[in-house]
């Protein structure tokens, strides 16, 4: 390679020597070592690392080329390879000022012809590093080989081209654009890049393509540019709105408005244009006003899931958007609610009143207790539970019960189980637990059922007048007609009390012949009423079989009965007695009480199992009425010979 006197260069044929001829004018006096061009090899020089000779002058050099100096030393590429960097708009003299990028900017060409341009961007940022004017051309040179296009307009704009060649984190978000230049997700990332945000907002609105992209989801390159930092998510924002995703759409808007807080009032329209037509009607039946759309905050999607579900009739899910409106919006959300409220059919009066009524609505969006409970009376399967759920809180009960009345479902399930609204209005706060109970005897646990009765009467005493009549009712026939048989009254299961549920226990188990079982629930009724349990255990006796004589007589026993229901030890023995492998086992503790002996030998008699047990052990019934006192050590020394010890 030859220096012209110009300091360009020019390509030599291949067979031409490769020493350099002596320079044609006059030679300059050497002062230093030059440098001498890579092509030129001095063997008796030494040289440096990069292949230049040392120990001469720029005079000596010059002298030895013949030429003036070069601005940059570059050894000049093949034909080939010239007409690839013109792929890059690069000409021989930016190849001359490109000095070590040469090799970059030739491997950033390659890509383009094979068809990679995006794989040209790294190339070029290396070859910035000692190039930088040549990279940059090069780069807007790039652009000429894409389609028009969003990549295309970038390239060719000064600062997006600077943040390129600087910015290696914005090459693979180009290369998409590159690539597809549609794929507005590659815009989002590279808006999301706070360095090159401002330079790529401002050749945004350059390109026509994403003007109509933009158009076609309902915003401008202008909004793009207001939107600043926040014009990601706003991008995001409206693709998902368009794409059909309107409560994520809503998410992104509201995330964009707290990067850009001044965002609101410019597209506060837009967003509502954006919405589905059925959408927008329906946020006006629930009484919301653009204007506070725009100011509704975190509580936007959720005013949106509200209004989309309640156009499609889906009010629990409409309720549940509101209640999570609820935690930012609470004002705005009590007027949502009694706009969901006005659109309720019949069949949900209940709620339609309770969402109605001012009381319980600033409950409702304030204690989200109650959310989950007013969610159920939306679905048939969990009304009653939620109606248990609002009857346990006091603050919404009264609005509650006001409110039952009005829900012909409600009344219906009530009337399955034997109650009225106005039965529940009349307990008050006992109300929960009447309701449990009469759920309980409906699904066939009486005894549950009857305890929760007793803990509704403990709330509201008068309560037992009122619905004494309903509790009998609402019990198995088999189960009322052995209370009969008990001669026990419905005044007194009305005043039974806490010995309620035992009674009943009782008279199922009687009505089922399991007298062992109904001795037992009468001995625990005997704790909190003991004179009507006296009353039933004598009726208990009347219908007890032969076989168990010692029991009916001790039953019908005044002065053993008295006993037995004040002396719980008592109570065990004699529930031994229904069991003929414990029966003499009960006879003994019965015969070792004191104040039970007498009852007991008198009652022996009359039990033709115990004068059968007694004669395998070699005894009467009238050998122990003859011992008195002494009957438990003679029955028992008689077992034991009986055992052979």
């Amino acid at each position: 390679m030859a220096i012209d006197k110009a300091g360009g260069s020019k390509p030599q044929a291949s067979t031409r020597s490769t020493e350099a001829k002596p320079a044609q004018g006059p030679a300059r006096p050497a002062t230093a070592p030059a440098v001498p061009p890579r092509n030129q090899v001095k063997p008796q020089q030494p040289k440096g690392r990069d292949g230049f000779e040392r120990g001469m002058t720029p005079a000596q050099q010059q002298q030895r080329l013949g030429s003036t100096p070069a601005l940059a030393p570059t050894q000049a590429p093949a034909a080939a390879d010239r007409k690839v960097l013109e792929k890059l708009g690069l000409t021989a003299e930016d190849v001359q000022k490109a000095g070590p990028a040469l090799p970059h900017l030739q491997k950033a060409a390659e890509s383009v012809v094979q068809g990679h341009p995006e794989q040209a961007l790294g190339h070029l940022r290396d070859a910035a590093f000692a190039a930088p004017e040549v990279a940059t051309k090069a780069l807007k040179g790039l652009a000429q080989n894409l389609p028009p296009g969003l990549g295309r307009s970038l390239l060719t704009d000064d600062r997006v081209a600077r943040e390129l060649i600087t910015n290696a984190g914005l090459h693979d978000s180009f290369g998409k654009l590159m690539r597809d230049p549609k794929d507005t997700g590659a815009l989002r990332e590279l808006l999301s890049n706070n360095s090159a945000r401002d330079a790529v907002l401002g050749a945004v609105g350059n390109d026509p393509a994403v003007k109509g992209q933009l158009e076609r989801i309902g915003l401008t390159p202008q909004d793009l540019v207001d939107a600043g930092a926040a014009a990601p998510k706003l991008l995001e924002a409206f693709e998902k709105i368009q794409q059909g995703d309107v409560k994520g759409g809503l998410e992104s808007v509201q995330a964009a408005v707290q990067a850009a807080p001044g965002l609101a009032a410019k597209i506060g329209e837009k967003v509502v244009n954006a919405l589905p037509q059925s959408v927008k009607a329906q946020f006006q039946k629930l009484g919301i006003t653009e204007q506070q759309l725009r100011s509704a905050g975190p509580a936007l999607p959720h005013l949106y899931e509200a209004a989309d579900a309640a156009s499609k009739g889906d009010w629990g899910k409409a309720f549940n958007g509101l209640r999570e409106a609820a935690i930012s919006a609470p004002d705005l959300t009590t007027q949502a609610m009694k706009g969901l409220a006005q659109q309720l059919p019949a069949q949900l009066g209940a709620v339609k009143s309770l969402l109605t009524d001012d009381a319980f609505l600033r409950q409702v969006v304030t204690n989200r207790d109650l959310h989950a409970q007013v969610g159920k009376l939306f679905n048939e399967q969990t009304r009653m539970e939620g109606l248990r759920g609002l009857l346990n809180n006091d603050a919404a009960r009264n609005a509650t019960l006001s409110a039952i009345g009005n829900d012909p479902a409600v009344k219906g399930q009530l009337e399955r189980i034997g109650l009225t609204p106005q039965d529940l209005v009349e307990a008050g706060a006992a109300a929960p637990k009447l309701l449990e109970a009469f759920e309980k005897i409906q699904q066939g646990d009486v005894k549950g059922g009857l305890e929760s009765v007793q803990a509704a009467v403990q709330a509201a005493p008068g309560l037992a007048a009122k619905i004494g009549e309903k509790v009998v009712n609402a019990l198995p026939q088999s189960v009322k007609a052995q209370f009969q048989k008990l001669g026990i009254t419905e005044q007194q299961l009305r005043s039974a009390g806490p010995a309620l549920p035992h009674l009943y226990e009782a008279a199922d188990a009687a009505s089922k012949g399991d007298w062992g079982k109904a001795f037992n629930g009468l001995r625990e009724a005997a704790i909190s009423a003991p004179d009507l349990t006296t009353q039933a255990m004598k009726g208990l006796a009347q219908q007890l079989p032969p076989q168990l004589g010692a029991v009916k007589s001790l039953l019908t026993n005044d002065g053993f009965l008295r006993q037995a229901l004040t002396n719980r030890d008592l109570h065990a023995q004699v529930g031994k007695l229904f069991n003929e492998q414990t029966r003499m086992e009960g006879l003994r503790g019965l015969l070792n009480n004191d104040a039970a002996r007498n009852a007991t030998l008198s009652a022996i008699g009359n039990d033709p199992a115990v004068k059968g047990q007694l004669e395998r052990i070699g005894l009467t019934p009238q050998d122990l009425v003859d011992a008195g006192a002494a009957a438990p050590k003679l029955l028992e020394a008689f077992e034991k010979i009986q055992q052979g010890t």
